[in-house]
This record gives structure tokens, C-alpha cells and sequence, in this order.
């Protein structure tokens, strides 16, 4: 290069999405969809990677990938196909018509880059009407085996009249109406029925607002569930977050002071949180934790605070990680601090615009122990049952 001669501008990174002659007419219509801000050149490269790597992709492959990952990247896990099937996903750009349901799913059911649920490994997976970057699938199936493994495996036996002994202890007496048995409470206590729950399950979701006693009530969860297990239960505190697991360390701090619990009981309570992917074990340049399926966590109990922050992929290395004695619960706000990455696993936990159930057996174990309301114990099996101790189950994917 001669001297004076100008130097080469620098590449420009929107580049790869401009049109070159050969690119057919619907890549245009995306890359006009890039241009008006509706896509990310994200989502129109990998739309054109996966026709690379396929050899073949028309139209309707080529939004649907575009969409999938413009989703993921809003922190969906999928796309439901229902929703775009049939109109112009993109208003700034009306000529782009994403087609009928039952011809979109038979297009990319077809499609060589796409799986099926419990198929071979592939970059994409369709699940129904539901399109998955196929990680985020695996991840959700991992999620939904390890809840059910531990909603399905019973907990150790419990002794219900010391339970009820240390829920009055910890909690004050059963507050009843006039003349009425410990069945028909004036007003539901969740608190009480939070701790319950707790000591009679491996797996408890709670979940409330600031302010509502959330930490309050787990320390006094720890207490109830260190007494039962003879002073030998292995503790952790987490949080996904550094911020959230020193709130977790100052609150459990002030609650277990406050509890003014047996000196014994009070020294199994750990006061230190730490952050799950400390307690995990994660290590730079390493995809895979310390801990997994193969090298569990040493504990017996797990809580995690702010869980409504758990992304998809985090929660299923969790659940991969915990002893199968474990127990866990999981505090936070399902309306509140979403998560960074893909997915929203507390509120579908939760059930958004769901009101948990209980069954039959659950609620006359709580009649016993907690003094549940009759408005909970007498209902028929799988009645809603208004609370804000939440718990139930639903596809992992943010709505």
C-alpha cells in the first residue's frame, strides 16, 4: 500500500444482512423487518445459517426460525406458532404473511433442521404448535422431570401433633372464630400454612409481594425443619444474584433473632447466603458446574430467594445438582425482577392468571397441623384455593 493511500473502512457489522442478487424475495422482506427494527440481524443470520446447514428453506422456515430466536431473545423459550400463524407478523412490513397453522407446522415438521420432542438432538424442535430453539427444550424437559421427581417422592414422616406443637410455638395460637373447631379460622394464615406445607413436602413454592413475611416465614421453616430432622440437616442459602443473596444473609439474620429460637436450633440456621452459581460451582472457561447429576450438592435443604430471576437454563442445572433427599423451596415474587435470560420459571410455577390447587389428602393435612381455614380442607379435590403460598405447575416458558 502506497503511502497516502486512504485505509479501508472498517467492515460494518450490518453488512451480512444486506441483499445480494440471488437472495429470494422473502429473505428481503426479513431484511426489510431488520431495517425497520422489528428484527434483529440476530435473527435473519441465524434464520440463514439453519437454510445453510439444512440445503434447502423456504419462506415459511425462514420466519419461523427468525421468530424463534427474535423470542428467545425477549425471554420466551418458544414460539407459539398459534399466535403468528396466518397474519403479518410484522406490520412495517405488510407483504411478509406467516401461513396457517396446520401448513406451518407440516412445513418445518418436514424441515431437516428440525426435531420432535424425544427425537435426536437438532438446532430446532417442535413440540405441538410450539417451536423451541432445541437447548431451551431440553432445558424445559430437564426442568419438568426434576420438579415431578420431587413433588413425586414422598417426603420423610412427619409427626403432624409436634408439627402442630411447633407451628403454635413459632406462629402463636390457631386464630379461630367463636364457637367453631381449629377448621374454620377467621382469616386464612399462609404464613402458618407456608411452613407447613414446607415440613410436609420436598418441594414448596412461596410466593408473595414485599413485604408480606416471605424470609420471616422460612426462617421459622428452617427451625421446624432442623427440629424434625434431630439437629442433623444439612443448610444452604441462595440467591441468583450477589445483591439478592446479601439481602437474603441480613434477612435471615434479623428473622432468626427475632424467632428467639432454641440457642440448638438457632446454630443449624446458616447465616450466610451465597449466590447459586458459587453454590454451583461454576468456573471460567467451563460450560459445566462443579456440581451436576454426577457430583450433587452436599445438603439436605436448599432455599432460594428472588427465584422469580431463575431463567431456564439456570433452574434445570439447579434441579440437576440437587440430591435426590433433598428438599427445596423457593421464595420470591412472581410478578417481580425477571429473569435475564430465557424463561420465567417461578411465575409459570405460579400459574400467571392461575389460582393454585391442593389436593384432597394436602388439605386435611393442613387442617391438622395449620389450622387451614374450612373454606381450604372442605372443598372437593383440586379446588382452587386462594393463596399466597403458590404452588402448582405449567409449561416453563414466559407468556
Amino acid at each position: 500500500m502506497t503511502l497516502g493511500t486512504p485505509l479501508p473502512a472498517p467492515p460494518d457489522p450490518a453488512a451480512g444482512i444486506l441483499s445480494s442478487p440471488r437472495v429470494p424475495p422473502w429473505e428481503r422482506l426479513l431484511e426489510q423487518a431488520v431495517a425497520t427494527g422489528a428484527l434483529r440481524p440476530l435473527d435473519l443470520h441465524l434464520s440463514r445459517w439453519l437454510v445453510r446447514l439444512a440445503g434447502s428453506g423456504g419462506a415459511a422456515q425462514q420466519l419461523a426460525a427468525a421468530l424463534v430466536s427474535l423470542r428467545t431473545g425477549a425471554g420466551d423459550v418458544c414460539l407459539d406458532l398459534a399466535r403468528f400463524a396466518g397474519t403479518q407478523p410484522f406490520p412495517a412490513v405488510p407483504g411478509l404473511q406467516a401461513p396457517a397453522l396446520a401448513d406451518w407446522c407440516a412445513t418445518l415438521a418436514a424441515w431437516s433442521v428440525v426435531g420432535a420432542p424425544g427425537g435426536a438432538p437438532a438446532p430446532l424442535v417442535l413440540d405441538g404448535e410450539l417451536l423451541y430453539l432445541g437447548r431451551y427444550h431440553a432445558a424445559e424437559q430437564a426442568v419438568a422431570r426434576g420438579i415431578l421427581a420431587l413433588v413425586r417422592r414422598p417426603a420423610p414422616p412427619v409427626d403432624r401433633a409436634r408439627l402442630r406443637a411447633g407451628l403454635q410455638r413459632l406462629f402463636g395460637p390457631v386464630p379461630t372464630a367463636a364457637g367453631s373447631d381449629h377448621t374454620s379460622a377467621a382469616a386464612p394464615d399462609w404464613q402458618r400454612s407456608a411452613a407447613a406445607l414446607a415440613v410436609l413436602q420436598r418441594f414448596c413454592v412461596i410466593s408473595g409481594g414485599p413485604g408480606t413475611g416471605k424470609t420471616y416465614t422460612v426462617a421459622r421453616i428452617l427451625a421446624l425443619l432442623a427440629e424434625a430432622a434431630g439437629g442433623v440437616l444439612r443448610i444452604a442459602l441462595a440467591a441468583p444474584t450477589g445483591k439478592a443473596a446479601a439481602r437474603l444473609t441480613e434477612s435471615i439474620r434479623a428473622a432468626r433473632a427475632e424467632a428467639a429460637l432454641d440457642p440448638a436450633l438457632a446454630a443449624l440456621i446458616p447465616e450466610q447466603a451465597q449466590t447459586l452459581h458459587r453454590l454451583l460451582g461454576f468456573r471460567p472457561g467451563r460450560e459445566r458446574p462443579r456440581h451436576h447429576a454426577g457430583n450433587p450438592l452436599h445438603l439436605d435443604l436448599l432455599v432460594v430467594d428472588e427465584a422469580s430471576m431463575l431463567d431456564l437454563t439456570l433452574m434445570a442445572r439447579l434441579l440437576a445438582a440437587l440430591p435426590a433427599t433433598a428438599r427445596l423451596i423457593l421464595l420470591g415474587d412472581r410478578e417481580q425482577l425477571a429473569s435475564v435470560e430465557a424463561g420465567m420459571v417461578l411465575g409459570d410455577l405460579c400459574g400467571r392468571a392461575r389460582v393454585p390447587c391442593w389436593s384432597a389428602p394436602l388439605r386435611a393435612a393442613l387442617a391438622e397441623t395449620a389450622g387451614a381455614p374450612a373454606a381450604v380442607v372442605s372443598a372437593a379435590d383440586g379446588a382452587p384455593v386462594a393463596s399466597g403460598a403458590d404452588t402448582g405447575a405449567t409449561r416453563g416458558r414466559r407468556r
